[in-house]
């Protein structure tokens, strides 16, 4: 027999949804293939103009930004409704198109793969000034343990 009120059960969970709210908070990195070191300063702007570009598209706001020679750090609130894997499938093909036609000549791609890591709301300016430093940090030898592509990084090709 069919409960007579199962239909009122769903309305109700549909409806709640409605008014969600979260804040989540993630670094991630990745790797240019291989490690090449392929991006330098003019490089880098051209890639972080594509990565927020994306990340506003997406509904994922850009709250930090870095790059080293051969991979990036950005920062995100990732939106609710969007899933960590199809939002760096979509920053890694947007920056890295635009990487491939800033410098057709060296046939930038990305290497296969991230890291991805939270990021307290309570206290994200740390987080936060460590993507913001990456040039300054692997200059002075200063990165920290866990956050770089050497602590995942598979080196395969991708």
């Amino acid at each position: 027999m069919r409960c007579p009120t199962a239909h009122l059960v769903v309305e109700y969970r549909l409806n709640a949804m409605a008014h969600s709210r979260s804040r989540v908070l993630i670094h991630v990195v990745w790797s240019t293939w291989r490690r090449t070191p392929w991006i330098d300063r003019s490089l880098e702007v051209a890639i972080r103009d594509a990565v927020a570009a994306q990340a506003e598209r997406t509904r994922c706001p850009l709250l930090a930004f870095g790059a080293f020679v051969d991979h990036v750090h950005v920062a995100l609130d990732l939106h609710r409704t969007q899933s960590l894997a199809v939002l760096l499938r979509a920053l890694k093909g947007a920056s890295g198109h635009v990487a491939a036609h800033e410098r057709p000549e060296i046939a930038f791609r990305w290497q296969e793969g991230y890291g991805a890591f939270s990021i307290s709301e309570r206290d994200p300016e740390e987080a936060l000034a460590y993507v913001r430093a990456q040039r300054e940090r692997h200059a002075a030898n200063a990165v920290l343990a866990g956050w770089e592509p050497d602590e995942f990084d598979a080196g395969e090709d991708g």
